[in-house]
Formats: structure tokens, sequence, C-alpha cells
């Protein structure tokens, strides 16, 4: 059963879809998963968590997809992603909002993160002891890493430093005026022609709420202020498995998913899908990646 909901986050309202099992088993609570959506899609990853949403649905889990601040349906300045802070508090307030929800097992929450939202699953679980299982899928393990590499492959270094100063001036521009101007995501992230290609394409048939094709400077200041490396460890005992595609070209493996996993502590796992690119669960490995999370869930939710 799909349900519309909305709980508060910071005092700013987030909106969502809970899913149950259409039959409940009397006297016991159902496990549940949070979803943490990436830093251009909204709550549902363009079709990728309402796919794992459904097949969790047939295991008897429950779950949540939610949009966070300044993405999808939330009341809130679209572009505006702080990533690095106030996305953190919209999952620890999601994970609030599902331990209270009738039939929930309080005891049985997870997380699954894409891409930016992997890298906050991870942050978020390192601070909130009541997440008892987490999947990162393509995280980011340095924000300012991902970006400087991405610019100074497509752009050179003299193009990133003009970026820096960019970022710079827009942070004194809100001091003086309050808002942060508008950037192209692809020109933020310094995506690849290939990529800026598919962003386009997304652009032409997908609404901004459920892809953000602008997003503020203040957002991509805040992705850099992000190190899910620095936190990853915080995580142990509990259970975290990690999944990535070598021929992911936006957040390359070998710089975030493979050293997130060697300082993660234990109980860890990491699964490299040689056919994978960033988004695994929209190519080739796609079969494989939801075995994977179905057995990792199963294991230990």
């Amino acid at each position: 059963m799909e349900k519309e909901v909305s709980f508060y986050s910071n005092g700013i309202k987030l909106n969502g879809i809970i899913n149950t099992p259409d039959k409940l088993k009397k006297g016991t609570g159902l496990p549940v998963i949070v979803f943490s959506h990436g830093y251009g899609s909204g709550r549902d990853a363009l079709g990728d968590f309402r796919l794992i949403s459904e097949i969790l649905n047939e295991n008897e889990i429950a779950s949540l997809i939610f949009d966070k601040r300044g993405s999808g349906y939330s009341e809130y300045l679209m572009g505006k992603k702080l990533c690095g802070t106030e996305w953190n508090e919209d999952i620890i307030s999601a994970v609030s909002f599902v331990s209270c929800y009738p039939g929930i097992d309080s005891s049985r929450v997870g997380l699954i993160g894409e891409s930016m939202g992997g890298a906050n699953v991870i942050q978020t679980a390192a601070l909130d002891t009541r997440v008892k299982c987490i999947i990162a899928m393509a995280p980011i393990a340095d924000g300012f890493d991902l970006i400087k590499q991405n610019w100074l492959a497509v752009n050179g270094e003299k193009k990133f430093n003009e970026f820096l100063s960019e970022i710079k001036e827009d942070k004194m521009r809100r001091i003086i005026y309050k808002t942060s101007n508008l950037i192209k995501l692809t020109h933020a992230m310094a995506f690849k022609k290939s990529d800026v290609q598919l962003v386009e394409e997304l652009h032409k048939n997908v609404d901004d709420k459920g892809f953000s094709y602008y997003v503020r400077f203040e957002s991509v200041e805040s992705i850099m202020s992000m190190r899910p490396i620095d936190h990853i460890a915080n995580i142990a005992p509990r259970p975290l498995l990690i999944m990535a595609g070598k021929k992911d070209n936006i957040v390359p493996w070998d710089r975030h998913s493979k050293l997130l996993f060697k300082k993660a502590g234990i109980k860890k796992k990491f699964v490299l899908f040689d056919e994978g690119g960033h988004k695994l669960l929209s190519g080739l490995c796609r079969d494989k990646a939801l075995k994977e999370i179905i057995k990792w869930i199963n294991r230990y939710l």
C-alpha cells in the first residue's frame, strides 16, 4: 500500500511516499528502509527507488521515499541543496518519522542511498545509531576531491580556480543579498560531454520535480564540505554494503567506493560490477544489484 505522507525537518515540510505490504502480520512490526536520493534527482531517483520499494514490499519490508530539501516536492527553495548539512538532518528526521509510524518496528530501520545520497547515508548512520543496516550505491567519499578532479579533467586547473572564485563571490553576495545564484548542474559538476548529453535529454523529458537542471552555488559549496570518508568508521559494528560500477564516469569507484570500503570497520562488503555505470539499477547489472540489496537487507534487518 502506497500512501502520501509528510513530516518536518528543522521546521521545513518534506513530502514522500510510504509503502507497506497489503497484509500486515499481526503482533509484529515491519522492518523499514529509508531511501536517500542523489543530488540531481528527487524522491524516486528517476524510478530506481520505486523499483526497490516494490521488491521490498514483496519481501514484507516497508519503505519510505521522500524529497530532501531543495528537491522534488519539498516545501523549500528549489535548487538549494545543502547536502553537507541539511540533507543529513532530513534523513535523521525521516528515521524519526518512520520509527513512530503505525506497524513499523523502530528497532529495524535501514538506509539506502545513491550517489550523493549514498554519501549522506554514510554520514547519517555514523551519527544516528538507530540505523541498523546501511547500503550505499556509488557513494562519494570526498566532495571537494570529486568536483576538483572533474574540473581538472574537463576544464583544466585555470578554469577550476576561476570556478572557486565564483563560489567565493557568490558567498559574499549571499551575505549582502541573501540569495545564491543558480548554475547548471552539468557546469557545476563539470560533467563530461557524454554525460551532459544525457542530462540535456533528461531535462527535455523530466520536469524539475523529478530532476534538477539548475542548482545554487551554495549547494556546490556544500558538496565540497562533505567528507564521508572521515565518518565511515563510526558505522561499525553495524553492517555496511557498498556497491559501485567500474564504468562510472561521474563518481569513479577507485577514488570513492574503494577508499570508503578501506576505511570502513568490520561487517562490511564491497560489490563492484564490471558492466555497471553510475546508476546501477538502470543498466546491465540491475538484476545483480537488486539481488545484492535484498540479500543484505534480509540478512541484517
